[in-house]
């Protein structure tokens, strides 16, 4: 008798407990908005707006702002680390960044869930707003997105996911300052014809589709445009961003003569007014500019720290 009525309570346990399940099921798709909803947040306002002007991008009182920054690794991959916190960020502020760039791999994108991964992406862009330093975000991908063939099965995507990504970024980041750059797509490449042919005018057009579905939502962001090729010459008619070098091996190299990359980069870009970032923080990915989680800095780590902060030889002899 005895086991009967614990039967009977685990049965009666079990219906309440599939009723709650119930309760709380996904609602049905006639009743589900795209997007998030964005909960208040009071830091929208905190760093200055950036914008674009001329050629240059600057501040509410037109001041020139160059920004000088690094990439993190994806979020998904940072958190999986155990490093997603603020002290992370922190670690980047004293390498002199104003500005990180988050990495988005569609194939985290779509693992970790859209809700999930804007959770991260909202505690990146708070803790750089309290740390004074703007985000770009990136949708992290190399490959043909005409052809949707890619380098690697991390930047599978498709046209559909990609402009649903910015549908969804820009709704829920506008009217947020500390997001200043929309990186629309990593590396646009038909690496020597192996991932098929695209043509400059086709890519414009799908580009183009993609600030329609940014600017629906987001008027202010600043969309950041990648092209096939060496781009340095726009730089006197428009605001150029250098957004991912840095994989050298002499990168650590302050050569008094300029003949190293790293010194010959910064020089280029920097007398043209470009603004850079560079790749990475994260020492288990190639081009680690850390060489372990005590964020001890590896030779081109150093090297690019004593650029953000201007102070490498052909910085300071402007």
């Amino acid at each position: 008798m005895k086991n009967l009525k614990f039967f009977g309570l685990f049965l009666l346990s079990l219906f309440f407990c599939l009723s709650d399940l119930n309760a709380q099921e996904i609602l049905p798709w006639y009743q589900n908005e795209p997007g998030q909803p964005r909960q208040t947040n009071t830091k929208l306002k905190v760093l200055p707006l950036i914008k674009v002007q001329g050629n240059k991008f600057v501040n509410p009182q037109g001041e020139t702002i160059l920004f000088r920054g690094i990439a993190i690794s994806d979020p998904d991959t940072v958190e999986r680390q155990g490093h997603w916190n603020k002290t992370h960020f922190e670690k980047v502020k004293e390498m002199g960044a104003n500005i990180v760039r988050i990495p988005v791999h569609p194939a985290a994108w779509r693992e970790r869930t859209t809700e999930k991964y804007i959770k991260l992406l909202d505690e990146a862009v708070d803790w750089c707003t309290d740390l004074g330093m703007y985000v770009m975000i990136d949708w992290h991908t190399i490959g043909n997105l005409e052809t949707e063939v890619f380098q690697d099965p991390m930047y599978v995507t498709t046209r559909q996911e990609t402009f649903q990504f910015w549908r969804t970024i820009s709704k829920h980041f506008s009217g947020n300052n500390t997001v200043a750059f929309y990186e629309l797509f990593n590396e646009p490449t038909t690496y020597r014809g192996q991932l098929g042919p695209v043509s400059w005018a086709d890519w414009k057009k799908t580009v183009e589709t993609m600030i329609t579905i940014v600017r629906a939502h987001d008027k202010e962001t600043i969309p950041l445009v990648a092209g096939f090729d060496h781009f340095g010459f726009a730089a006197s008619q428009y605001p150029v961003f250098a957004t991912e070098f840095g994989n050298d091996s002499h990168d650590g190299t302050i050569d008094p003569n300029g003949n190293q990359y790293g010194t010959q980069i910064i020089e280029y870009l920097e007398k043209k007014g470009i603004s850079w970032t560079i790749w990475v923080f994260d020492p288990e990915w190639g081009g680690a500019k850390i060489k372990n989680w005590n964020y001890e800095l590896t030779a081109g780590g150093e090297f690019y720290k004593l650029a953000m902060q201007g102070k490498l030889p052909v910085q300071v002899k402007k």
